[in-house]
């Protein structure tokens, strides 16, 4: 049986990829990849697939709201440690975005999105 390593495209899942360049944002240098198969070019999703602000910045929002905090406490606490303005509408996305995770790491807590919270 042979091992297949290296990126796989997300579409087809072939291994057939190959590197054409990098793209630069806010955040990071990521690199782009080209399917031979599907022709479609693609990065590798890092799990803060379009999100801008730095993935410390978004684990904090999320440690604070697992920690019973409102929306507009965590979005003083980050402006008071990142000297930023993060919108509340994002840190909510954030907190639905990654919920599953956040239950599936602490198992003590559990999420409810009616009740919110609950220990």
């Amino acid at each position: 049986m042979v091992k297949k390593r290296g990126a796989s495209c997300p579409y087809c899942k072939d291994y057939g990829v190959i590197k054409i360049g990098k793209r630069k944002n806010k955040r990071c240098i990521k690199q782009i990849f080209f399917c031979k198969l599907c022709k479609r070019k693609f990065t590798i999703d890092d799990g803060f697939l379009k999100v801008k602000y730095e993935p410390n910045i978004v684990k904090d929002a999320l440690e604070l709201i697992k920690d019973g905090l409102s929306l507009a406490m965590v979005q003083e606490e980050l402006q008071h440690n990142y000297n930023m303005t993060i919108p509340r509408k994002t840190i909510l996305y954030w907190s639905h975005k990654y919920i599953e995770n956040i239950g599936s790491k602490n198992n003590n807590n559990t999420v409810n999105r009616k009740e919110g919270y609950s220990k």
